[in-house]
């Protein structure tokens, strides 16, 4: 497994990255992440998908050189085995192997952290009793499959098939564009000195920097409004919230060329060697990533942990941090010209959506340091979970009309909690604005629409989607709600949405029960 780790391949049954534990990155083991969704393993309903799946690996495996003999034999051995690790060593000499390339040596009272344990009380079991051709393939497999997509026409086609046959019916990229998703991919840094450089405007940066003030301000006030919380664990709560770092648009030392240089001075490209570059260049992220063991972390530590080239928003518990890439600070969520009221709709709201992260249902168990802390008080906790399962409920209740199935509250409780606080915090942010600005708003010519109904929909679009069939099976296990829920679910609870629309009282749109947790 250490072997495999080394080049840069995917390993099976366990990832020995570091995560943050007691002030510092610590070793730690979670189980390594397999093929496919969980649920396509376990559940009866995907027999089809696995058949093809099986069909899948055996045509990868014959073109790797696999005899005609056995081949059938052996997938249906390895992925009978898949399924059973789906469904759930020398440690330390293994972490230790995979830890030797930056010099970090582990020795036998460093405490490691582990999650899922009862995957790794099960997993020797299973191994031990696998027979070793079975348990080797399986190895092999989960090295190959994550890179079948790197190699040459006959697995690029297989790989192409399989996806058809899942649901996954996007057109296959040009050339230049396969190659440059790639480079983004693992090249992150490069890419957005390229981005930031040459098509990013930093009016949108400074712009969001502002929002993002205005939106802080304003979580200070509705938590000062909070009735069922006490004095003192407001307090605490305001030192999480003041403690929050933003970084938003990129690292500024990506527009040195000196510093820039620095950090792709252990990178080699050989322009005949596709599939090690990009080998290559994953061991030299892991390296990187590794580097933190046993450091304290200072929030300095890792200055940024997305890149500036994702469309996405992100808050990371364990440094207390937000992250804005400047690929997300442009339309559809974002633009200069736009009217305060759509940019309040889209980009502040998925500010305020970042920040409530770091106060539901999983947020709130870390404190301002990004320490996991049990710092609320039994009576706040249980009011906390009055209101969450009010949340719960209501999202029970939502059916998806592609699947015919029910929205699991539980699951996508988080994500509600911070839909529900992003829009009631951004909506509050433009009323401070609107009332301190000295600019005039500006409206949509041709749109009967007032500035309050207009951030309301500039919030309602950001959700507007037609997916595939496979693909609304899978978001159904996604911790997210269906986007038509995260719109219907959030405004109907929100009061602001209901005076701005003028809904009558008890209407689907502004009920009489309604649920808020900030």
């Amino acid at each position: 497994m250490s072997r495999i780790f080394e080049l840069g391949l995917t390993p099976a049954f366990i990832s020995p990255l570091p995560m943050k534990h007691e002030g510092r990155f610590m070793v730690a083991i979670v189980p390594a992440i397999q093929t496919l969704k969980r649920f396509v393993y376990i559940d009866e309903k995907y027999k089809g998908n696995m058949a093809t799946y099986r069909r899948y690996v055996v045509e990868v495996m014959t073109a790797f050189g696999a005899s005609a003999d056995t081949v059938d034999a052996d997938v249906k051995d390895m992925i009978d085995f898949e399924v059973k690790v789906a469904n759930l060593i020398d440690w330390g000499k293994y972490i230790n192997t995979v830890y030797s390339v930056v010099n970090v040596s582990v020795n036998s009272t460093e405490k490691i952290l582990v999650e899922y344990i009862n995957y790794f009380r099960q997993i020797g079991t299973l191994i031990y009793t696998t027979p070793l051709r079975t348990v080797v393939n399986y190895m092999i497999w989960t090295a190959v499959s994550g890179h079948v997509h790197l190699l040459s026409h006959p697995f690029i086609q297989a790989y192409r098939k399989l996806n058809k046959e899942f649901g996954v019916t996007t057109a296959p990229l040009d050339q230049w564009k396969s190659c440059l998703e790639v480079v983004k991919y693992h090249m992150p840094v490069a890419c957005s000195r390229i981005f930031v450089q040459d098509y990013f405007d930093d009016t949108a940066r400074s712009d969001t920097e502002e929002m993002f003030a205005t939106l802080h301000q304003t979580f200070t006030q509705m938590l000062a409004e909070v009735t069922w919380m006490g004095a003192d664990m407001k307090r605490k709560a305001q030192e999480k919230a003041d403690a929050m770092v933003d970084n938003i648009g990129y690292p500024r030392w990506i527009l040195n060329n000196t510093l820039l240089n620095a950090y792709y001075e252990m990178v080699h490209i050989d322009r005949n060697q596709y599939f090690n570059n990009v080998n290559h260049l994953t061991l030299t992220t892991r390296r990187a990533i590794m580097t933190v063991v046993n450091t304290q972390d200072t929030l300095k530590s890792i200055t940024w942990m997305s890149s500036p080239v994702t469309v996405n928003a992100f808050y990371y518990h364990q440094t207390n941090r937000i992250e804005f890439p400047a690929a997300m600070l442009q339309p559809p969520f974002y633009h200069k010209d736009y009217p305060k009221s759509l940019n309040y709709g889209k980009i502040g709201y998925f500010i305020g959506h970042e920040i409530t992260h770091g106060f539901d249902n999983s947020g709130r168990l870390y404190n301002k340091d990004g320490e996991k802390e049990n710092w609320w008080t039994a009576c706040s906790t249980e009011k906390f979970q009055r209101r969450a399962q009010c949340m719960v409920d209501q999202y029970d209740g939502y059916i998806s009309p592609q699947l015919g199935t029910p929205v699991n509250g539980t699951k996508t409780l988080g994500e509600n909690i911070a839909d529900n606080g992003g829009v009631k915090q951004s909506f509050r942010a433009y009323q401070t604005w609107r009332q301190t600005s000295r600019k005039a708003e500006l409206s949509l010519p041709g749109v009967d629409l007032d500035s309050n109904q207009l951030f309301f929909v500039g919030f309602a679009q950001l959700w507007c989607l037609k997916g595939t069939s496979y693909f609304y099976k899978t978001m159904a296990k996604d911790v997210h709600s269906p986007e038509r829920f995260r719109v219907i679910g959030t405004l109907s609870n929100s009061e602001d949405f209901a005076k701005a629309y003028s809904c009558p009282v008890g209407s689907p749109m502004n009920p009489v029960k309604k649920c808020a947790v900030w």
